[in-house]
């Protein structure tokens, strides 16, 4: 309940209305943030600006809290932002009254008295009786028009008058740094733009490729005080990263275990495909292995940053070694900005060197036209030598991870059957009922024997007959184990299923009432989160399949969606599929979404490495010839 009544604690002549605080009426009281009761002169003291250790938003924010829990109770409070671009940033929650059971209504009241604070300028303030405490908005001079204002909602103090003062004191300071925030993120994002703006005028500079990929990995490795920092260009998104600069070396070993290191740690930024900074403690699932190990070995978080091209002709990967005086979130900060100006550089240089290239020969070729077939037969075959990716194809069916069965407990007839093979079932979910009848008549006669036989017992130990009580007890004994194990049963007529999945077979709805043998099996779920895609390689492709490559799985279900994999398994012994001795290699696969089945089919590209592409276009031929003539 809100009410306008004038204040009752230290100035009883400062009326607490709804609408602006008065600043004429009441004696001037201390302001200093966690002294309320001290008085002050004419002249404000400078008070020490709490907020000179927070960094970011979020601790200044956590500064303000424990400021204003230092003067009153602090229920709720909200920072209002009315000149904030997205709607729901306008109103930053900062503590939630938790004795308040409508939120909605605080935020209400919140944002009224806050929206009326920011566009007067001026204290709002209301009071309620019941509980007892007081709304507060206190506007903050941020610059802008209207100003961003701080909303309270506290318990009611002694001194109203001074907790006033004291927290428009505090609005004042963080809006203060607020604005120094600001400029401090301006001149950063500033100073930033020109360095990367020189940086890419000296690389255009340069006379090739590689001379400005040195040059970048030598300057950023400079101006951020990295340990050593690389690039490696790869000529497309299938093909595999090759280190072209090194900031501490002019000459690349490829033969060495760091320079492969490194090149593996690219490929795998390649596939991630988003700037990523792994330490030598993560030894999480997102972290990149190659990187992992990479900053294991150095002691010292690994930046990687895929410079991409728009065009996507060139893909590079620029790789840091931290060292500990390297900032990551400015660096990070950096790259998002500058990765894809330096990715455009590197592909611009590379086409510049194709561009000189192709003129200088066609020159040549003019000048010398009876040349021009020896020069296309020259190139044919010199092309039958250039490196690709190898990639075997292989058909392949999408199966479950593993499968659970459910099994009739006991000799029973079946009562009802609620699902069919198909269905989405939860762990849990009834999927059928036995028929419990003839346990419920059978616990009935036994439970009949079991009260005579208590009766017999009792009869024969007021006869003290001691043998004959003894046989009764055991015959009770043998009677309640059955009557145990009836109960059972009689729990168990319920089959439910034992995980998520899909009921995969146990179509039983058309054989309702149909007796059922202990064991036998009546449905089969699949779980569907992780699927297993066997592929079924040929016997000229096992040679070239190992565990661990790369796959790209293609659905018949799906022909224009892609999935990523890697082969995890390769069978050693053979099998028959399809009348044809094959070798079943599995991969594993995520299904999130949902959209692989049991049973579907398609195709795997296995990536088997690189090789020749006369060797890739004929090795199969040559092959057949060599056991046709049996060479």
């Amino acid at each position: 309940m809100s009410t306008e009544i004038p204040n009752g604690g230290s100035c009883p002549t400062a009326p607490i209305l709804v609408g602006a605080v008065t600043r004429q009426t009441a004696p001037q009281p201390a302001v200093a943030v966690g002294d309320v009761n001290t008085h002050r002169d004419a002249v404000d003291p400078p008070v020490a600006s709490p907020f000179h250790s927070a960094n970011t938003l979020q601790d200044a924010h956590l500064v303000l809290l424990e400021c204003l829990d230092k003067l009153s109770g602090i229920l709720a409070a909200v920072h209002f932002a009315p000149n904030a671009p997205d709607e729901s940033t306008r109103l930053q929650p900062l503590r939630v009254d938790p004795s308040d059971r409508t939120a909605q209504s605080q935020r209400t009241q919140l944002t009224s008295v806050c929206q009326q604070s920011a566009q007067s300028g001026q204290i709002h303030s209301r009071r309620q009786l019941d509980p007892e405490r007081v709304i507060l908005a206190v506007p903050m001079a941020s610059g802008r028009q209207p100003s961003e204002a701080l909303g309270l909602i506290a318990a009611l103090p002694a001194d109203l008058h001074g907790f006033t003062r004291s927290v428009e004191t505090l609005a004042r300071q963080f809006a203060l740094w607020t604005l120094q925030h600001r400029l401090d993120q301006q001149s950063a994002v500033a100073s930033d733009a020109a360095a990367t703006v020189e940086l890419l005028t000296r690389a255009l500079d340069s006379k090739n490729r590689n001379e400005a990929c040195q040059v970048i990995v030598t300057e950023l490795a400079d101006h951020w005080k990295l340990r050593r920092a690389a690039i490696g260009v790869a000529r497309s998104a299938a093909g595999s990263c090759r280190l072209v600069a090194l900031s501490d070396s002019t000459r690349i070993d490829t033969t060495t275990a760091q320079t492969r290191a490194i090149e593996n740690a690219m490929d795998e930024a390649l596939m991630r495909g988003s700037i990523s900074i792994v330490q030598p403690t993560d030894h999480g699932l997102d972290a990149s292995r190659s990187a992992g190990e990479l900053a294991r070995q150095h002691a010292a978080g690994v930046l990687i940053v895929p410079l991409v091209d728009p065009s996507r002709d060139t893909r590079a990967v620029f790789l840091a070694i931290l060292d500990s005086e390297s900032r990551v979130d400015p660096l990070r900060q950096f790259f998002n900005a500058a990765s894809e100006s330096l990715g455009a550089v590197v592909n611009a240089l590379d086409q510049r060197r194709s561009t000189d290239f192709v003129r200088r020969g066609g020159r040549a070729i003019r000048s010398r036209g009876g040349v021009i077939a020896l020069t296309l037969m020259v190139a044919v075959i010199a092309a039958m030598f250039v490196p690709l990716r190898h990639r075997e194809t292989c058909d392949v069916r999408v199966e479950p991870r593993f499968k659970r069965f459910v099994a009739a407990p006991f000799d029973a007839t079946l009562k009802d059957c609620f699902v069919a093979p198909g269905d989405l079932v939860r762990q849990g979910d009834l999927l059928a009922t036995l028929d419990g009848r003839e346990l419920s008549w059978q616990r009935d006669a036994l439970q009949a024997d079991h009260d005579q036989a208590i009766k017999k017992r009792d009869a024969a130990q007021a006869s003290r007959a001691y043998a004959d009580q003894r046989i009764a007890q055991l015959e009770i004994d043998g009677l309640r184990s059955e009557l145990q194990l009836l109960d059972l049963r009689l729990s168990e007529l319920e089959l439910r299923s034992p995980v998520d999945g899909m009921v995969v077979s146990g179509d039983l709805k058309r054989v309702q009432g149909a007796p059922l043998t202990t064991g036998q099996s009546l449905f089969e779920i699949a779980p569907l989160e992780e699927m297993i895609v066997e592929a079924a390689v040929n016997d000229d492709q096992i040679a070239y399949v190992r565990r661990d490559q790369s796959a790209q799985l293609r659905l018949n279900a799906y022909p224009n969606r892609i999935w990523d994999t890697t082969i995890g398994i390769v069978h050693p012994r053979s099998e028959i599929r399809d009348e044809e001795n094959v070798f079943i290699a599995e991969c594993r696969l995520s299904n999130t979404e949902q959209l692989l089945r049991p049973g579907m089919k398609g195709s795997l590209k296995i990536g088997c490495g690189r090789r020749a592409l006369g060797w890739i276009l004929f090795h199969r031929p040559i092959e057949s010839l060599s056991q046709w003539f049996w060479w």
